[in-house]
């Protein structure tokens, strides 16, 4: 399987160029100028994917490069699949933006109604997606492999390598910090 990948321009980093990666132009987000925006055509993506056409595309940002996408997709017949990852209608109400609220909650269940499935990482949110208005949602959770990075396989010459700290971080425990 090859997987192309399309990212914003990120100044500060050099850009290791895969043979199927491919970066378009980043812009700072308000209030998080590490954080790239991606911006690109539509048509721009299209004349991509018509050189190495996709089976698939998922998308991972509702932002400028995500639409985009979706919108490229679309026009080229392509199956697209969503990640709802971050909860911006709940940011706008933390950041002081709480008149946004709606708006945005708006545009994201429009975003990912124009895709053929969105995958939410918990089985809550996937119910309060549908409640809301959301279609086809399907469950698709965060996780790491327990038995690869189990405890059992710290290894404090390893981490000393790395110049990371030789000792174990403590556990969060359930429910609470």
């Amino acid at each position: 399987m090859e997987v192309d990948l399309v990212a914003p321009r990120h100044p500060a980093r050099s850009e290791v160029r895969e043979p199927f990666s491919h970066t378009v132009i980043g812009v700072p987000l308000p209030g998080y100028t590490t954080v790239r925006c991606g911006l690109v055509r539509p048509r721009t993506l299209e004349t991509l994917w018509h050189i190495r056409p996709p089976d698939a595309v998922y998308v991972a940002t509702e932002g400028p490069l995500g639409w985009a996408a979706v919108t490229a997709a679309r026009r080229l017949g392509v199956a697209v699949v969503s990640g709802f990852h971050t909860r911006f209608d709940a940011y706008c109400q933390h950041y002081g933006g709480a008149r946004l609220s709606a708006a945005v909650h708006g545009y994201l269940r429009w975003f990912h109604n124009r895709t053929d499935l969105t995958l939410a990482p918990t089985a809550a949110l996937k119910q309060r997606l549908e409640q809301t208005g959301y279609r086809s949602v399907e469950v698709l959770r965060r996780g790491v492999d327990t038995e690869r990075f189990h405890p059992e396989h710290f290894c404090s010459s390893l981490r000393a390598s790395w110049k990371a700290s030789a000792t174990r971080a403590a556990r969060p425990r359930a429910g609470g910090p």
